[in-house]
């Protein structure tokens, strides 16, 4: 009973020191790529394009739960960040509380210690406190649940144990690729626990192996869609980035200081001999601790080993399109971290076994000093999530050429309204990656938000020399040209928008409204249904179709429309004055009177809306 009340109250403290530190992180909004991945993802947005989460290539990158999580979350909280973060804080929670069990059952001095330290470290503030990287959080859960399991079933030989841990590797992959270490480390916690690997372990994790196998090469498919070229490394220039990296990312367990989320990428140099160093100081470091486990024990190689399983998939020998921006990232690293904080809580609670009691003191005053620090240090960073703005500012701060926070930080600015600060930011990050796509896109943006139609036509047009296929591109260029009554031009480029993506709803609401213009009714209305089907939830396009469907003579049609129309959007005065035509052109003149006062009372000073008034209460009679 008290063990198991020791037990309740260990589990209640690190949900609730996880909380405390990651208070700032509920007040943050959407960052860096959480439009893509959520808020204007049609992934997420669209309930009936579901399906292709599982089973479709559309995705950056193949996590399907993650995103499966995101669509349920948008059904609850749509745009309001809270809901998001919420989540990601209980996720990660839990997984310190996992964690904590797994270490115990690998029989780990100071368990509880390394499931605090992983709870508060600085490196994994990325992982809770960005909507994006829910994938960490949420992949971090069934990694540790696989383990947990395994290890049960290693205990008990019960089958009850053994499919959960598989079900659970495979949500875990599932939910981010850099899971598929999971083997390797089931591999060596069996060492751990009984110092040899048979046959029979090597056949029971084989399953595991074999989905690792697959998700691997589904993750490499997925991300080499995304490197561009000029950025490929060759093998040797690779090999080099991994060694640094290693080095990197131990120091920065340890001194968890002036972290940065883009950090400055480092020149390569293969043809210096001196370069491979750190690559060859790795295999000397795994030598040295696996000769000196009969003096100082296994936990350092243990630890080392594990260490590295869990950086394998992110040093970058194989090319990945998330390395475009930097080499290193904090929280591509939280698998790895748990062995360096599994290392230091183990010394930590050997040294206080053996230590003296009037050492013990001091001990105890160090150990608060660096919860504390670290604590401070994660509060500190999660409160930069909290805009965009703060965010890319605290990056440039630290790292003047991350040309991804010049971009982000722009279009902020340029949300904001401050467009001629959002063109200064675009034009910094253009002399730092002068044939970047969406840098060249994003001056477009700004310029036409400023007016000059010139300059942003300019801009779209160099976007398409480096890449033809982007249809956001190709839908603003047309926009530019329908405004400056180039109809032919206009409908060629949203006719290539929708080759490049052909479930894109703007470039097929906007084609809709081209070929109405010129009379085409009957291919207007096909785009205008297209674009109702992949975004059935903009009002514009159902407004839209109810007109095109009205000029056709569907009067039914038109007015279930707009009644759909106005049910999306209670306020919208354009579709209640559309929706009063159609009820007077079917001689339902009380209701249209109504519709016609209800979109007057929402825009009092539309001329139109008064006189379509005026003719329905004449029609209608006294």
């Amino acid at each position: 009973m008290k063990q198991q009340l020791r037990s309740s109250l260990g589990v209640l403290a690190l949900i609730l020191i996880t909380a405390i530190v990651y208070i700032p992180a509920i007040r943050s909004g959407f960052i860096w790529d959480d439009n893509i991945l959520v808020t204007s993802n049609p992934l997420i947005r669209n309930p009936k394009l579901f399906s292709s989460i599982w089973f479709s290539g559309s995705a950056i990158d193949y996590t399907p739960l993650t995103l499966t999580a995101f669509w349920l979350e948008w059904r609850l909280w749509a745009g309001h960040p809270m809901g998001y973060h919420i989540v990601n804080i209980a996720l990660y929670a839990a997984s310190t509380t996992i964690l904590w069990q797994v270490l115990r059952r690998l029989a780990i001095p100071g368990a509880w210690l390394a499931a605090l330290l992983f709870a508060i470290h600085p490196v994994n503030a990325a992982s809770v406190a960005w909507i994006a990287e829910e994938k960490n959080a949420l992949s971090l859960l069934f990694y540790l649940l696989a383990i947990y399991w395994f290890l049960g079933y290693k205990e008990s030989g019960a089958w009850r144990s053994y499919v959960p841990s598989l079900l659970a590797a495979i949500c875990a992959m599932l939910s981010k690729g850099s899971t598929v270490v999971i083997p390797a480390v089931l591999v060596l916690c069996i060492w751990w626990k009984e110092k040899a690997i048979g046959w029979a372990d090597l056949r029971r994790t084989a399953p595991f192996f074999a989905i690792a196998a697959l998700m691997s090469l589904t993750t490499i498919h997925f991300q080499s869609r995304y490197i561009p070229t000029e950025v490929r490394e060759a093998f040797p220039a690779r090999l080099i980035r991994a060694g640094d990296a290693v080095w990197f990312y131990l120091w920065k367990d340890m001194w968890p200081f002036d972290l940065c989320a883009t950090y400055p990428k480092w020149p390569l140099r293969p043809e210096l001999p001196g370069s491979y160093l750190p690559l060859l100081m790795i295999p000397i470091c795994f030598g040295v601790l696996w000769r000196g486990r009969n003096w100082w024990g296994r936990g350092p190689f243990f630890a080392w080993t594990y260490f590295m399983i869990g950086l394998l998939p992110v040093l970058g020998v194989v090319e990945m399109g998330y390395m475009e921006q930097a080499y290193v990232a904090d929280w591509w690293q939280e698998l790895a971290i748990i062995g360096v904080l599994a290392l230091a809580a183990a010394g930590a609670a050997r040294a206080w076994s053996a230590g003296r009691p009037i050492v013990k003191p001091l001990l105890a005053a160090c150990g608060l000093a660096v919860i504390a620090a670290l604590g401070l240090g994660t509060w500190h960073e999660a409160s930069g999530y909290e805009s965009m703005e703060i965010h890319c500012r605290r990056t440039l701060a630290r790292n003047p050429d991350a040309w991804g926070a010049r971009t982000n930080l722009g279009t902020a600015l340029d949300a904001e309204g401050r467009t001629g600060e959002a063109l200064i930011e675009y034009q910094k990050a253009l002399r730092l990656r002068p044939r970047d796509r969406d840098v060249l896109y994003d001056l477009g943006n700004a310029y036409q938000a400023q007016g000059d139609m010139e300059q942003a036509e300019r801009y779209y047009e160099k976007t398409l020399e480096i890449t033809s296929k982007f249809a956001p591109a190709r839908i603003n260029l047309g926009n530019i040209m329908s405004a400056e009554g180039r109809a032919g031009e206009a409908i060629e480029q949203y006719q290539e928008a929708l080759r490049d993506d052909p479930e894109d709803a703007e470039a097929c609401s906007n084609l809709g409204t081209m070929l109405k213009a010129q009379g085409r009714l009957d291919e207007a209305l096909v785009q205008y249904r297209n674009a109702a089907r992949f975004e059935p939830d903009s009002a514009e396009i159902r407004n839209n179709l109810g007109s095109t469907l009205a000029a056709r003579d569907d009067l039914e049609g038109a007015v279930a429309q707009y009644r759909e129309a106005l049910r999306l959007n209670p306020g919208y005065a354009e579709a209640y004055n559309n929706l009063g035509n159609a009820l007077r052109k079917q001689g339902k003149l009380k209701e249209a009177v109504l519709e016609l006062q209800h979109a007057l009372q929402l825009k009092p000073s539309s001329a139109l809306i008064r006189a379509n008034l005026a003719d329905a209460l004449q029609a209608e009679g006294p």
